[in-house]
């Protein structure tokens, strides 16, 4: 099962990859750790590939 967002696991990109918890999450999009996103000014998240592909998918239907 997907969801949009898990936020017990924390996106995590700098350091130990083994803490960057995201990378086994089913989220669509990764949970910031204490910051806020670019791509959604303001938002704690920043869009996977997944959260690409799915909006392509619906956009076209």
């Amino acid at each position: 099962m997907f969801t949009f967002a898990l936020h017990d696991p924390p996106h995590r990109p700098h350091g130990d990859p083994r803490e960057d918890l995201d990378l086994a999450s089913y989220g669509v999009v990764k949970v910031l750790d204490g910051r806020t996103g670019t791509a959604y000014p303001g938002m704690p998240w920043e869009p996977k590939e997944a959260f690409t592909a799915l909006a392509e998918y619906h956009r076209g239907h």
